[in-house]
């Protein structure tokens, strides 16, 4: 990667990129861009192998015009730099094309091992960050998890949850205790869950035990 881009709307940060970048072997040439106009046209002209990206640019997101940059120069490897420390624009950069998530924050020797990184042809995202993606994307596959649930093993949780035995359950839901047992059977085991405090515990960070979430219809 022997010419770097540098794409930043702040003097400043593009400057103190610029001095990083000099430190690495293999970067010869570091040109710089405030605006996503001027971003292409030196992508087009230069073919990087290096792009190193703001989101937050004045004239239009970042994430909205990585494809377009990526279009414009194939070969360059992107490192997007973001204050966001949101999973959700960590998800955006990737499927946008990044190679690289990095918060503004981080240390100089973070964003030079995000681009070693990406040069041996793996992707980055700092690992505090990319910690809490993982946590994320778990939570969202228990949520689709839950949305296989018919309606009546919905139901079936949030009274057992409450405390409600499978008599009461049956009772109330005007079904067979067997039929409680059935639903109980087959909730926890598309949840893997295996105790009724593991369930308790999955509805508390359901919220499904808050106010008004205890009236089953």
């Amino acid at each position: 990667m022997s010419t770097a881009l540098v794409v930043d709307d702040h003097p400043i940060v593009r400057d103190g990129i610029r001095l990083l970048l000099q430190q690495r072997r293999g970067i010869d040439t570091i040109t710089e861009a405030a605006t996503t106009s001027e971003a292409l046209e030196q992508a087009r002209k230069l073919q990087p192998g290096l792009i190193v990206l703001d989101v937050g640019l004045r004239d239009e997101n970042g994430l909205d015009v990585l494809p377009a940059l990526r279009a414009a120069a194939p070969q360059a490897k992107v490192l997007v730099l973001s204050i966001h420390d949101d999973p959700s624009y960590v998800r955006q950069a990737l499927a946008a094309g990044a190679d690289a998530y990095l918060l503004k924050d981080s240390a100089d020797r973070d964003l030079l091992t995000a681009i070693s990184t990406i040069e041996a042809g793996e992707r980055y995202i700092e690992p505090q960050l990319g910690a809490r993606v993982v946590e994320a994307d778990e939570r969202e596959r228990i949520h689709r998890d839950t949305d296989t649930l018919t309606n009546r093993e919905h139901q079936v949780l949030q009274l057992l949850a409450l405390g409600n035995t499978n008599h009461e359950i049956a009772h109330q839901l005007g079904l067979s205790v067997r039929t409680v047992e059935s639903h109980r059977t087959h909730l926890m085991h598309k949840l893997d869950l295996t105790t009724r405090a593991d369930i308790i515990r999955y509805a508390l960070n359901e919220g499904l035990l808050q106010t008004g979430s205890n009236t089953v219809h």
